[in-house]
């Protein structure tokens, strides 16, 4: 683990998969998902850490193309 700006981080090695990916709300308005496992809000400007299943979704897609979610790696997990 590494600090950086007071935050510890994980380092992952090249060959490990990205267990976790980051949906951030970037629009101005709340989003409610209706996943899998059941409807999640990700109010505006907040992030969700979902695996990346999550984002090849047909909803969550619809999103992401409305330039409403976006998809980030998470630097942590």
């Amino acid at each position: 683990m590494s600090a950086q700006g007071g935050q510890k981080t994980r380092w992952r090695p090249p060959w490990k998969v990205v267990k976790h990916v980051v949906l951030r709300n970037v629009s101005d308005k709340n989003v409610l998902l209706h996943l899998p496992t059941g409807h999640q809000r990700i109010e505006k400007g907040r992030r969700l850490l979902v695996t990346p299943e999550i984002a090849h979704l047909p909803e969550v897609q619809h999103y992401i193309q409305q330039g409403v979610l976006v998809i980030e790696t998470d630097k942590q997990h």
